[in-house]
């Protein structure tokens, strides 16, 4: 897939010299490429494999005409080996955008590349009946660094149930934090807490 720009500046919202991140680049792909005007998007190729209900995988690569280069390589593997237990393994290597000196945080060293392997492991769901539990990280290799590690446990009556979710961003100086998530269910009726249905990671 490839899309063409009527508007290479889209409509001067566009920023030279930087990441741009809108919706109409969003759905040509996840890695952002916008960093000038342009008149086409990477070439995108996604293929998917999905064989059977143990396992699928997909394989994502981007081409950049501009750049006469690939930009991006993803590769993501699921796997069900056993009633509701999976395990997720992911590989992601891309070609940053550069980003104007002026805009940067202190003490900031950009990265030509990232290079981040990403893996989940699990039993059942957040919205699941009886107990369920999830724990996962992204480390990146460029950086020699973990990126974010989550764990979650819920467990689910029949009238009602509950959820933790403790997560760990570590984004160098752009974001370091740890946030605890909770949430109290009532069948047929709502929640409340702080995990949404829409933040699950599953």
């Amino acid at each position: 897939m490839q899309k063409y720009f009527f508007d290479p500046t889209f409509g001067g919202a566009l920023i030279n010299g930087q990441r741009n991140v809108f919706q109409t680049l969003d759905e040509v792909t996840p890695f952002a490429f916008a960093d000038s005007p342009r008149r086409f998007s990477p070439i995108v190729s996604d293929l998917r494999i999905e064989p059977g209900k143990h396992f699928d995988t997909e394989f994502i690569l981007n081409f950049d005409p501009k750049r006469n280069q690939l930009t991006a390589i993803g590769t993501l593997l699921k796997l069900k080996p056993y009633k509701q237990s999976f395990l997720t393994l992911a590989h992601f290597s891309t070609t940053n955008l550069a980003t104007p000196a002026d805009e940067n945080p202190p003490n900031f060293v950009f990265e030509s590349r990232s290079n981040q392997v990403r893996a989940l492991v699990g039993y059942g769901d957040l919205t699941r009946a009886g107990f369920n539990a999830t724990a996962g990280l992204s480390y990146d290799f460029t950086q020699q660094a973990f990126q974010n590690q989550i764990l979650e446990a819920s467990y689910n009556g029949s009238c009602c149930g509950f959820g933790f979710e403790y997560r760990r961003f570590s984004f160098g100086t752009i974001r370091n934090e740890n946030q605890y998530l909770v949430v109290f269910r009532i069948a047929n009726i709502g929640s409340a807490g702080t995990l949404r249905r829409a933040e699950k990671i599953f």
